[in-house]
């Protein structure tokens, strides 16, 4: 009976997921911010805003499912992840940013 009361947790999950509820440019931003100087030369909160927003359409214009998502992972890793995890590439989706 467990697993069936689970199971609307997860049609749940997945339905946000679809629906684009995940980490945003400002979320991502954030963190990389709170970093300070520990990722090197990073920009202002409202250049990184600025710059992953323009990435953002460009990936969003493309039409490609698999770059968008993985857009998305990686703004939802940066909203979650450390310093030292950013730092050493944790997060960074080799494939959107050579879109």
């Amino acid at each position: 009976m467990r697993a069936h009361a689970q199971l609307p947790l997860t049609v749940l999950a997945l339905l946000l997921s679809l629906l684009g509820c995940g980490a945003t440019c400002a979320d991502a931003c954030a963190v990389v911010a709170s970093c300070g100087d520990s990722l090197g030369d990073f920009p202002n909160t409202a250049e990184c805003e600025e710059a992953c927003a323009s990435q953002r359409s460009r990936v969003d214009g493309g039409g490609d499912t698999g770059i968008q998502g993985a857009f998305q992972r990686e703004l939802d890793c940066l909203a979650d992840a450390t310093c030292e995890a950013i730092a050493s590439g944790t997060c960074y989706e080799e494939r959107v940013w050579s879109y």
